[in-house]
């Protein structure tokens, strides 16, 4: 009976544990484009973080 219970528990974990990577790198990059807006950081700088970031998540999709 426990198991019945905890291994769609434990599927429906993991299937939300999946999508955490992406959120995050998508509010890094929505955190980026802030600090650019503000004039905090200038092209190029913005440019070369925002494609680490993107590497980044193309490394913990795979």
């Amino acid at each position: 009976m426990v198991l019945l219970i905890a291994i769609p528990l434990a599927l429906i974990y993991l299937m939300v544990n999946r999508q955490e990577p992406r959120q995050r790198t998508d509010s890094a990059v929505a955190t980026l484009r802030e600090r650019y807006a503000r004039g905090e950081i200038d092209d190029e700088e913005f440019e070369t973080l925002r494609a680490k970031l993107s590497r980044r998540s193309d490394t913990d999709v795979n």
